[in-house]
């Protein structure tokens, strides 16, 4: 999803409410945070977009393409016992996208559209066998069991959704 990001495919993004409201809680919820949304411009915090570090040359990298992340404009050196860190360990000072949310409501998870589900960043697959141009609704619901396994698609599960813009932070050089 971070290509998706960086293309600008990617502007909306789905997350579980933790405590799932009853049916017409959330029907309340969802009214209130339309009315909210159409009525006050909101900037809200940053999320850091995560990727894989690597150790390149004893420095601090990005796996994807090599370059190396400065902190205040300085290569910082490997401090790990790995090769790699995964994204959950990676430092905020490496992030290099950064992404600011603009809006936020809370809907039901089938109830996505055709454009939101597109808006997620999926792709368009042909089916080669049958020709058939799957549409942007299956093919999110596929994306969502592939991250949160087989059933997870529940139409009837309360989700955040957030919609944001990507703000590229400077804190990488391509490696020598």
């Amino acid at each position: 999803m971070q290509a998706a990001i960086e293309q600008g495919r990617k502007t909306v993004t789905r997350r579980v409410v933790r405590q799932q409201p009853d049916k017409a809680q959330g029907d309340e919820l969802r009214e209130v945070s339309r009315t909210v949304a159409t009525q006050y411009p909101y900037t809200g915090p940053e999320l850091a977009l995560k990727e894989r570090l690597a150790n390149i040359g004893g420095l601090v990298g990005y796996r994807e393409d090599g370059a190396l992340a400065l902190r205040e404009g300085q290569p910082v050196e490997w401090a790990w016992q790995s090769a790699t860190l995964p994204t959950r360990f990676m430092p905020r000072w490496a992030t290099r996208t950064r992404l600011v949310e603009v809006w936020a409501s809370i809907e039901q998870l089938g109830d996505i559209s055709e454009a939101d589900a597109w808006a997620e960043g999926v792709q368009a697959i042909r089916n080669s066998v049958t020709r058939h141009e799957h549409e942007g609704r299956e093919l999110y619901r596929a994306l969502w069991e592939q991250i949160h396994g087989p059933g997870s698609w529940i139409p009837a599960l309360w989700v955040w959704r957030i919609w944001f813009r990507a703000k590229h932070v400077v804190t990488s050089q391509t490696a020598c």
